[in-house]
């Protein structure tokens, strides 16, 4: 598995370094294009010309109203797994705003927090994902931070971060807009199948935003049939869910299992193996990582292919990427403007 992933590492990395583009060569004026700026600097303003940049979702994933009626209620919220405990979202929501506020004073160490996961943040540029355990409740926080200039950057953030883009055009902090819908999308599919309700689970999640916050505008031009639109991001966010905790001697996780299961679900799931987990007391498979799965790696118009192993899926995902990165047409191109989904998450 780790050489697999190994290989389509160096796919990604060889491609970028040999179609880098000549300084000399004129810009074509209908790619699409975006210009940036925050809500806390309006006269300070980056720009991004790139064939990649789409419609979704850089300007349609984040759904506000959806969103703020999913918002982390301030009142009681029982417990998962022992519903007889509660605690108030507000004091959950207390402990966000402190963690913020550490973050953005240049801390790394936290004493309500337990880091789950750093690797996609930089403490420097306080910029990125970091996933934290609240360390007195069983609640996981997914923290998204960005500003106009690292939006507008995506091929500076490493390999996993450009692979997303070119795929997809897209990157952590917009696909974490999808994590709320799609959860809830998988829930529905879960309630209609009889077969599933016994087997399979979801978290909660609620959508939360600090009381102070900065806003990255965002013009675009040339993209999915407009010659001008707008939108606007909040510069941090966090999707709190519920802690999901493993089974001891957890079974082997295959793709005879994950793979048609992804299938049965529109590929809303990420097949990697470490995304499926055995729930202690419930013993169902919990499904966790709820980022829509077509939009992380722009599949909108062509069925997704089905593999049976491993092996082919990420062969899949390599040929995906070159045809994104190499192969792809200015005709292809175009088609990737368009909107509209097979895969839609609204």
């Amino acid at each position: 598995m780790r050489k697999l992933k190994n290989i389509f590492l160096i796919i990604t990395t060889s491609s970028n370094l040999l179609l880098g583009r000549s300084i000399y060569r004129e810009l074509d004026h209908n790619l699409p294009k975006i210009e940036l700026y925050s809500s806390a600097n309006p006269k300070s303003k980056f720009y991004l010309v790139d064939s990649h940049i789409r419609l979704f979702p850089l300007f349609e994933a984040y759904n506000q109203p959806y969103l703020e009626s999913r918002r982390l209620p301030i009142g009681l919220i029982t417990y998962r797994n022992h519903p007889e405990q509660k605690i108030y979202g507000q004091a959950l929501s207390n402990l966000l705003e402190q963690i913020v506020t550490q973050i953005l004073a240049g801390q790394s160490e936290f004493s309500e927090f337990k880091i789950l996961k750093k690797r996609d943040f930089n403490f420097k540029t306080k910029c990125g994902l970091i996933i934290l355990k609240f360390k007195k409740y069983p609640f996981i926080a997914k923290l998204f931070m960005e500003n106009p200039r690292s939006l507008s950057r995506p091929y500076s953030k490493g390999i996993l971060p450009m692979g997303m883009f070119v795929m997809g055009g897209t990157n952590r902090h917009l696909n974490g807009f999808t994590r709320i819908k799609n959860m809830e999308n998988i829930k529905n599919l879960i309630e209609r199948n009889p077969a599933w309700r016994d087997y399979l689970s979801v978290p909660r999640k609620w959508f939360w935003t600090p009381q102070k916050n900065n806003w990255i505008h965002v013009k675009g031009f040339n993209i999915g049939g407009h010659s001008t639109i707008n939108t606007k991001l909040p510069a941090i966010y966090a999707v709190i869910a519920d802690e999901i905790i493993l089974a001891k001697n957890q079974p082997p996780s295959t793709s005879k299992r994950n793979l048609p299961l992804c299938q049965e679900l529109n590929f809303a799931i990420d097949p990697n193996h470490n995304n499926f987990i055995i729930e202690k007391d419930t013993n169902k498979l919990a499904l966790y990582d709820t980022e829509h799965f077509p939009t992380l790696i722009g599949e909108y118009y062509t069925p997704m292919k089905i593999c049976t192993t491993y092996v082919g899926w990420y062969v899949h995902l390599a040929r995906k990427f070159l045809r994104e990165r190499v192969f792809a047409t200015k005709r292809y191109q175009e088609k990737r403007q368009k909107p509209g989904s097979i895969y839609p998450l609204y």
